[in-house]
């Protein structure tokens, strides 16, 4: 069933980066944005479509440093975007230094997430988690344990409740416009 639908969702974000790619026109900052996305959630796919891999095996870690790296990243990316939503349209800001703003965003999104992919192989929590390999809660339930919800859980919760605002906001600003 994963290896399925990793297969669609390959199929579908490489769509994306084919038609990015294939149209000039399609090559704004906005787009470039969805693009790092759907690139992010390529390779996170992948890592899905191995399967469930032998525990302690170099496949079962390279999925799970996979599934953590690109599952964080396409997470931050997400927040990439509600900022971008909430900076033009919110706060009526142009995007008028694309290239430090793409700059910093490479920069927050890749750091944020190789830190936080780093933090669980300092104690060797990789491993086998049921069904697939990501940070393991088998050998050392209370560091497993501890380091998904560090690296994974709080990250994802606070960037779902930053998007949650911020599309609220926007859900109010247009309602307000339509009522004028």
């Amino acid at each position: 069933v994963s290896i399925f639908f990793s297969s669609i969702s390959i199929c579908g974000s490489s769509f994306i980066v084919f038609m990015y790619l294939r149209h000039p026109q399609l090559r704004s900052f906005v787009f470039q944005l969805v693009v790092w996305i759907s690139a992010s959630d390529i390779v996170f796919s992948i890592g899905n479509a191995i399967g469930n891999p032998r525990d302690g095996t170099s496949q079962c870690y390279a999925q799970a440093i996979l599934i953590q790296f690109f599952g964080l990243s396409s997470m931050l990316w997400t927040a990439a975007i509600a900022y971008t939503v909430d900076r033009v349209y919110l706060k009526n800001k142009s995007l008028e230094n694309v290239a430090e703003l793409k700059r910093n965003f490479h920069l927050s999104i890749w750091g944020i997430s190789s830190l936080l992919t780093v933090l669980p192989a300092t104690t060797g929590n990789y491993g086998a988690a049921t069904g697939w390999c990501w940070i393991d809660v088998n050998q050392n339930a209370s560091a497993g344990t501890a380091w998904r919800f560090l690296t994974f859980y709080v990250p994802l919760w606070g960037v779902a409740t930053y998007n949650l605002t911020v599309y609220a906001r926007v859900r109010s600003a247009l309602d307000k416009a339509i009522a004028q």
